[in-house]
């Protein structure tokens, strides 16, 4: 059941977070994917606000 759910959200990451989470690991622990997704996408948000 895990497995498919992170197919799924995989599919419907934006590119510049799938890229980073789906190269490092394969996923089966959809909770896992999702924070490794939050924390990619926190990263990027942090690194627009500086070069502001």
């Amino acid at each position: 059941m895990d497995e498919e759910k992170c197919k799924l959200f995989k599919v419907d990451l934006r590119t510049v977070i799938r890229m980073p989470v789906t190269t490092s690991m394969v996923w089966l622990d959809f909770s896992k994917l999702v924070e490794a997704a939050m924390r990619v996408e926190s990263a990027l948000a942090e690194e627009k606000k500086s070069s502001k």
